[in-house]
């Protein structure tokens, strides 16, 4: 992220002695990454400009002004550690003052102060996988697939939500040719999957997704079952028995839409150990 905090010396007589400090607060910066012209202090995350390393501050003209700029990163992983770790932002508070005040103004000194406040977004993971060998739904029919013979899968859609709830949160993805909704389902989310045998489209209504799901809390799952029966024009060729996975929903702390996907699930199943590419192709 790159700041840049803008003065002018409005006070009709010369400013001398000028410290402008810039405190960062919030647990998402990344303090090693900061490139400043000030001095930066770690122990309570504060850059100052003053005299020594910027010579305007010395003696500040009347309507004088410039620019001062910082950058510093936010950290690649969010700070979770209990379910109070939740909506971060990142603050500053630019501070500016001087011993120099104006003769019609009875104080010590002259300062004023400015601060900007940013919500971090949340990150929303979707996982969709496929087996055939499944520790929850059984599976039946010939591996690899053969023509005009049903094999079933089991595709499970896991859902991981880190730092802020996330609201109207909707999966969609559509059954490609040749498979076909057994109406068999399992996981905490079974009860929200929905089967549209116009459109061949999965809908899994989740509505609101809690921070920390798949964090401090297990992944919110849901398991359903599929069937594909290859036609004979499908030989020797690997089959999608999902098509792409998509997530939206609407940031509960910043507002801002989410939307995150998966890809395609095809029958080479790379999640399960037992199938791989030599039981994946169509036989005749």
């Amino acid at each position: 992220m790159q700041f840049k905090i803008h003065y002018k010396n409005a006070a009709g007589i010369a400013l001398s002695d000028v410290v402008l400090k810039a405190s960062l607060s919030g647990l998402m910066y990344d303090f090693a990454t900061l490139r400043t012209t000030g001095n930066f202090d770690g122990a309570d995350g504060t850059i100052t400009w003053n005299g020594g390393n910027l010579a305007d501050f010395r003696n500040l003209s009347p309507n004088a002004s410039g620019d001062v700029e910082f950058q510093i990163n936010v950290k690649s992983r969010y700070v979770m550690r209990t379910f109070r770790d939740k909506n971060f932002s990142l603050q500053v508070t630019a501070e500016m003052e001087t011993p120099t005040v104006p003769s019609s103004l009875a104080a010590k000194s002259l300062s004023t102060v400015s601060d900007i406040s940013i919500k971090i977004n949340t990150k929303t993971e979707l996982k969709a996988v496929g087996y055939y060998f499944d520790t929850v739904v059984k599976n039946s029919g010939p591996l690899p697939p053969k023509v005009d013979q049903i094999t079933t899968y089991a595709i499970h859609w896991q859902l991981t939500n880190f730092s802020n709830d996330v609201d109207d949160v909707t999966i969609k993805a559509v059954l490609p040719e040749g498979v076909g909704w057994l109406n068999k389902k399992a996981g905490a989310g079974a009860a929200a999957l929905e089967y549209n045998d116009r459109t061949s489209e999965l809908t899994w209504n989740v509505g609101k997704l809690t921070a920390g799901t798949g964090v401090l809390l297990d992944a919110y799952e849901v398991i359903f079952q599929v069937g594909l029966t290859p036609s004979i024009n499908k030989v020797n060729m690997v089959l999608p028995i999902l098509g792409e996975s998509t997530l939206t929903g609407k940031d509960a702390f910043t507002g801002n839409d989410i939307l995150t996907t998966s890809p395609s699930i095809k029958t080479d199943l790379p999640d399960d150990p037992g199938v791989g590419i030599l039981k994946s192709k169509v036989q005749p």
